[in-house]
């Protein structure tokens, strides 16, 4: 009996070992064949670059025929910024408002596109280990032209350039991070997929 049963004991487990095996080979071949057929792949491109949105997705939304070039990206403090704008702090509304932001100038072509426009903050502003918000308020002082709007819609064959303004705020990095700011590597992320385009931004 004690054999019968350690044979069984053994069949059982050769059976899950077998199991196991065949699931992990069959959960390979379905990982490699998404990702061959359906995988995210990456592009990176520098400033001064004009990268094409093409037929990659912008938050499920399609921006083929405009594309982008970064001009400009420097960190300045909040009030100087905002003494820069020649706004009165007290006719601002933002009860929260961040230590530093980050503007960025950006300037959108569109070649063909009917496309309802780029919705500025779909391009987001990221690092290493963490992801900013863009000020709203500073964008549409920053922006007059867009007359309050967060986007930006383009006759074909024209262009113009915007400014993007980024939160940075003390709490969301380390403070030795945070005493060297400037320094911080900083990607701007245009697509999502099939491929995902960012751009690297060289702080001034």
């Amino acid at each position: 009996m004690k054999i019968q049963k350690r044979t069984k004991s053994v069949i059982c487990l050769a059976v899950v070992i077998v199991v196991i095996t065949v699931a992990a080979i069959r959960f390979n071949k379905l990982n490699s064949f998404f990702n061959e057929n359906y995988g995210i792949s990456y592009a990176e491109y520098g400033m001064n670059e004009i990268v094409d949105f093409g037929e990659d997705l912008i938050n499920f939304e399609l921006l083929s025929g405009y594309s982008i070039r970064i001009d400009d990206a420097h960190i300045i403090d909040y009030e100087e910024y905002v003494d820069f704008l020649g706004v009165t702090r007290s006719n601002l509304t933002e009860t929260n408002p961040p230590e530093k932001v980050c503007i960025v100038a950006a300037t959108i072509f569109n070649e063909y596109s009917d496309a309802q426009g780029v919705f500025l903050p779909y391009i987001t502003l990221y690092g290493v280990d963490f992801f900013t918000d863009w000020n709203s308020e500073l964008i549409d002082l920053a922006n007059p032209v867009l007359d309050g709007a967060l986007g930006i819609a383009l006759s074909p064959c024209t262009s113009y350039t915007v400014y993007i303004v980024y939160n940075l705020r003390e709490d969301q990095f380390t403070s030795k991070t945070w005493d060297n700011i400037e320094n911080e590597q900083f990607m701007l992320q245009l697509t999502q997929n099939p491929i995902s385009k960012s751009i690297k931004l060289m702080i001034s």
